[in-house]
């Protein structure tokens, strides 16, 4: 078993805590000033990172080596607003909703995008089982959200 599949595993766990942290900061400080505070944080070790892989050069693969030329899109800067949305837009969400129905499905959203991305850009066949775990999760995101009976 590859021992990367645990990166994916961790990352899904942040996705729950940090706007779970994000919402703690909200209710003290406001979330503007939990997206600000997210936002120097995030500035500050991409930073170090950019500057570290620079300085590092040649010795890192090359999809880890800073490319300062090139042409500049302004599609670019998309990536950055849907972070800014997601440290937004979770914690409201998890303060109206809680945090189990939410996460379920922030889970839904992504597992639907990565369903019809991973048909659409690789062109990965639709399985049986492929639909059948897509239908688990949105049974699962219909199921959260239900009222207690």
């Amino acid at each position: 078993m590859n021992p990367w599949i645990a990166l994916p595993f961790l990352l899904g766990s942040l996705v729950v805590f940090q706007p779970l942290l994000n919402r703690l900061i909200l209710e003290q400080r406001g979330l503007p000033f939990a997206a600000w505070l997210n936002s120097l944080v995030l500035v500050s070790l991409a930073t170090s990172a950019l500057l570290f892989c620079y300085l590092a050069g040649d010795r890192l693969p090359s999809y880890l080596r800073p490319r300062m030329t090139g042409e500049w899109h302004a599609w670019f800067v998309i990536p950055g607003l849907m972070g800014f949305a997601l440290v937004f837009g979770v914690p409201l969400a998890i303060r109206a909703f809680g945090a189990f129905p939410t996460i379920v499905a922030v889970l839904c959203g992504q597992v639907v995008t990565s369903f019809v991305y991973d048909l659409w850009s690789s062109g990965r066949p639709v399985t049986a089982w492929r639909v059948l775990g897509l239908v688990c999760v949105l049974l699962g995101a219909y199921l959260s959200f239900r009222p207690n009976d």
